[in-house]
């Protein structure tokens, strides 16, 4: 997590680490608006394969890159796949992350769920995703 801190702080985005109570809250309410009914296997251990198996269910690479950075300003969560951490922003510019800095799967999800953008560890070959309602 000090990865991602030092990168908000950097950017001057002020977050809050959410206790572990709201984890679970978070990821179910991901699953629910982001996996709607499709499959993909493994998902318990890696929600972001909902898009890797699911071709046209959110873009990816450059096209998510892009359609990320269009977004504006809001409050916003980002968790790790072990939800080892989950922060909340608050008002902010969209934070920029890169895969290049970390060694995990990486989310980051619109506070009211409209938008997700996942950054996952095969970065090299697969993603980012993005998908927006």
């Amino acid at each position: 997590m000090e990865n991602i801190t030092s990168r908000l702080k950097n950017q001057n985005i002020d977050y809050v680490e959410l206790p572990e109570k709201d984890f679970s809250k978070i990821r179910n309410l991901w699953l629910k608006k982001f996996t709607n009914g499709y499959k993909a296997p493994h998902l318990d251990r890696y929600l972001w394969h909902i898009f890797s198996f699911n071709d046209g269910l959110a873009a990816e690479g450059e096209n998510a890159k892009n359609e990320y950075k269009k977004q504006y300003p809001c409050d916003l969560f980002i968790f790790n796949e072990r939800f080892d951490y989950c922060l909340k922003i608050e008002k902010s510019a969209i934070p920029d992350i890169k895969m290049d800095d970390f060694i995990d799967d990486i989310y980051i999800v619109h506070a009211n769920y409209r938008w997700t953008y996942v950054i996952p560890h095969e970065n090299d070959s697969m993603g980012p995703y993005f998908k927006k309602f």
